[in-house]
């Protein structure tokens, strides 16, 4: 703010000195500020909507002259300050305020050595979802249930990046967190995960997109001082807000001192704090639409007056699981589903259906939830025979969903195949080769930038006695495996009391993150196939 009256203020002491971002705190020369006869830099990161309210607070601090301290707020995502420091790109961040205590704690995880010193939270703000305006019934600000938030019963939904959108991040640790009492909920939640995987936007756009008075926004996480900040720029395009009736998460804005050569006097530091505590400063915040101290809210329509609990900060461990599994499932699908149709699939399965009508049933179901561009193909096994000269046999190959037009739509044609899948008569299992030869292929036509997988469904155990052994299949698909620049998962499903499940399981485990589940219970099989193909074998196996 004073910065240009500065000469010479820095001596740079830090490794590679040469390096324009190094500092180390000085005295500056008088001044730089009316009234001092020194003046001591200070400065400080924090986010955007965070940084507005924070200049305003310093500036005041500043013409008071009593503490002479000069402040420098740059505005930067926590997401991008948290790699500076863990990197040591960042060498003039004195004062970090994220908005989560969650970044500090994943710098100080991923670098020990980085020397960070929790103060005072600054602010809060809760962590809701947007209302836009033309959202429908289902969308109308209010309070709302967190199994209806995962089970799309509100307006649509999507997020920001989580990977740089708090608020997007720990909606989706809260959402993980409220619904793990229920496994309907739950898998819900994993359905909803991979379809917002495939649909993230920035978070700038999706406030775009909800102020732009078109009636087609829709929902996403936010937080209150967000919702509050889009209403005061946009006055004739209004956003609501739902809040989880259950529990909020929520932004607090800690005041995080980072230490080292480069650290601030601790008069400085101390100077901002009771700046922060005066009535003024508290009072800019407020205005800006943040929480202080357990204030109330700015009034944004849809926000209860008396706030749900709130959830506590997750833990780094857990935010940095959660967001490898969102990496790992934003990748799009390539999979081969191969399903058995020997003999014994012509049993019933429950009242009215046999079990190849069920498995293809399941598997039609399933593929609705893909997006156009995931890559599919089919096979079907049972044993060779005359119409049929190897024991498995590809029925469509595989392709992009959106793939072909019309009739010839590959998603189109896989649900009318699937549709049309019977069983043979006099006819066996042919597991072994089956499954290595769908591995092999899986492996032969790899694409890197797909999760490619293989996904068996089988009622029996091989009965093909001049196919591999279990041993040979074992050994094979271990070699195999060890291809690290084309790995390929395996999924084998076992239906009916007829299947082998500890086989299976020993075959899949020849695999990294190979799983065999266990659905010998008819109504298991929907959500079996529903969380292995959504998720990609991102679910616990059969135990």
């Amino acid at each position: 703010m004073a910065l240009a009256g500065i000469v010479g203020t820095f001596a740079l002491t830090r490794p590679g000195a040469d390096d324009p971002g190094s500092r180390v705190p000085a005295v500056a020369a008088a001044g730089a500020l009316p009234g001092c006869g020194t003046v001591t830099p200070l400065r400080i990161t924090t986010t955007d909507d965070l940084a507005p309210a924070l200049r305003q607070i310093t500036a005041r601090l500043e013409s008071s002259t009593r503490d002479c301290v000069d402040y420098t707020v740059t505005a930067r995502s926590a997401a991008d300050a948290a790699s500076g420091l863990m990197s040591g790109d960042d060498a003039a961040t004195q004062v970090w305020v994220p908005d989560s205590s969650l970044w500090a704690e994943r710098v100080r995880a991923a670098a020990p050595s980085v020397p960070l010193t929790r103060g005072p939270v600054v602010a809060t703000s809760p962590v809701l979802f947007t209302a836009p305006q033309g959202s429908g019934s289902k969308g109308r600000a209010g309070t709302v249930a967190w199994s209806a938030v995962v089970n799309q019963g509100v307006a649509p939904l999507r997020v920001a990046t989580p990977e740089r959108s708090t608020a997007s991040l720990l909606a989706l640790l809260g959402a993980k967190e409220a619904v793990s009492a229920s496994p309907q909920d739950s898998r819900a939640l994993q359905g909803l995960l991979l379809t917002l995987s495939r649909s993230t936007a920035t978070e700038d756009a999706l406030r775009r997109q909800a102020t732009a008075s078109q009636g087609t926004a829709a929902s996403f996480p936010a937080s209150e001082q967000q919702i509050y900040a889009m209403n005061q720029a946009h006055p004739t395009a209004q956003v609501g807000a739902l809040a989880p009736a259950e529990a909020v998460p929520q932004l607090d804005y800690p005041l995080i001192t980072v230490g080292g050569p480069g650290a601030a006097p601790a008069r400085a530091i101390q100077a901002l704090r009771d700046g922060l505590a005066q009535q003024q400063s508290i009072d800019v915040l407020r205005a800006a639409g943040f929480r202080v101290g357990g204030s109330a809210g700015p009034g944004v329509t849809g926000v209860p007056a008396a706030m749900p609990r709130i959830i506590a900060t997750p833990r780094a461990a857990d935010a940095d699981t959660a967001l490898r599994m969102w990496v790992t499932m934003s990748r799009q699908t390539r999979m081969l589903a191969v399903i058995d149709t020997s003999e014994s699939m012509k049993k019933q399965a429950i009242p009215g259906m046999n079990r190849i009508e069920l498995a293809r049933t399941a598997a039609i179901k399933a593929l609705a939830k893909f997006p156009e561009t995931s890559q599919i193909g089919l096979w079907s096994f049972d044993l060779a025979h005359p119409g049929q000269p190897q024991d498995w046999a590809p029925l469509v190959p595989i392709q992009p969903l959106n793939h072909g037009a019309g009739l010839a739509n590959q998603r189109l044609v896989l649900g009318h195949v699937a549709s049309t899948l019977t069983w043979h008569q006099a006819n066996g299992t042919a597991l072994h080769d089956t499954i290595w030869a769908g591995y092999q292929e899986l492996q032969r036509s790899y694409q890197p930038d797909f999760a490619n997988a293989l996904i068996l469904l089988t009622d029996g155990k091989n009965e093909d006695p001049s196919s591999l052994t279990e041993q040979q299949l074992v050994a094979n698909l271990t070699r195999a495996s060890k291809d690290a620049g084309r790995p390929v998962r395996i999924a084998l499903i076992g239906i009916s009391q007829d299947a082998d499940l500890a086989a299976l399981q020993r075959i899949a485990e020849a695999v990294p993150d190979g799983h065999a589940y266990d659905a010998r219970q008819p109504e298991n099989i929907y959500p079996i196939m529903q969380e292995i193909l959504t998720t990609r074998g991102l679910v616990a196996p059969a135990q």
